[in-house]
């Protein structure tokens, strides 16, 4: 399996990126529609992506790793601000 050049995130990375998804949950036409899976998850909502964050566990590890992915083509700062522009990012 591949791994992300990209550093793993640091606390208050982590911290930011919860506090935006949180934004894009509260915009999110339907926040508890089990919309989204990774190639081996059970399908998961908006606001299941934001509990398993705020939890972790296996849906976190790989919503952070697929962050680091996309961090190898954006800023940080412009996958925050596309999550509290309402906007789904695609990792």
């Amino acid at each position: 399996m591949a791994e992300p050049q990209s550093p793993v995130l640091s606390n208050n990375e982590v911290a930011r990126l919860i506090s935006a998804v949180g934004v894009w949950v509260e915009r999110h036409p339907y926040p508890d529609h089990a919309a989204f899976a990774f190639a081996d998850s059970q399908p998961f909502s908006p606001r299941d992506l934001l509990r398993a964050l705020s939890e972790g566990g296996p849906v976190a590890e790989r919503f952070l790793r697929m962050t680091r992915f996309a961090l190898e083509d954006e800023s940080f700062d412009a996958i925050v601000n596309q999550f509290e522009q309402g906007r789904e990012l695609q990792l």
